[in-house]
């Protein structure tokens, strides 16, 4: 059976090519969910961040809830002047 990951994406689209990879190589079951979307997190092998422009405080919070309990995360921001600011950012710091 594959592992199951979530993909946080603000645009769904944006992880298609991502989600047809990883269940083309039949690994990893991958489900796609907007940041207001994704609010539990059990279940998953990982949870990616993939091209979220800003993360916002409850979403950072849950993330790092979530890796403390063993979860793996993996952070893939994406381009834009916004970001350096989100991922820079006190809440983003205890978990990156």
């Amino acid at each position: 059976e594959a592992r199951k990951i979530l993909t946080i994406c603000d645009e769904p689209d944006d992880a298609a090519f991502w989600k047809l990879a990883h269940e083309t190589k039949g690994e990893f079951a991958c489900d796609v969910k907007t940041p207001a979307e994704a609010t539990d997190f059990s279940g998953y092998e990982a949870v990616c961040l993939l091209n979220v422009a800003d993360p916002g405080k409850p979403l950072w919070t849950r993330l790092a809830e979530y890796a403390a309990r063993g979860g793996k995360v993996l952070v893939m921001p994406g381009p834009g002047p916004q970001i350096a600011a989100a991922y820079n950012s006190t809440e983003a710091g205890d978990l990156l």
